[in-house]
């Protein structure tokens, strides 16, 4: 979780990417996601971050409505 948050955006979104991947649990990975995809700058992060929640699939569906807000989609 600390490359979530390193300088480096490029590590950000592999961390991001990869974390969705990993056997950790849901209710830890998804607000890790969420938050980056509200706060962090970079588009390639917040890339990585939707591709991690889209990594695990329904486990990753309380982060809907988040994308929603963030997308404009209703």
């Amino acid at each position: 979780y600390e490359a979530l948050d390193d300088k480096d955006a490029g590590v950000r979104a592999a961390a991001a990417r990869c974390l969705g991947s990993c056997d950790q649990p849901v209710d830890k990975v998804v607000p890790a996601l969420v938050k980056i995809l509200k706060d962090d700058k970079d588009e390639g992060v917040k890339i990585g971050a939707l591709k991690g929640l889209s990594a695990m699939g329904n486990n990753a569906k309380t982060a809907l409505p988040e994308i929603r807000k963030l997308t404009g989609d209703k």
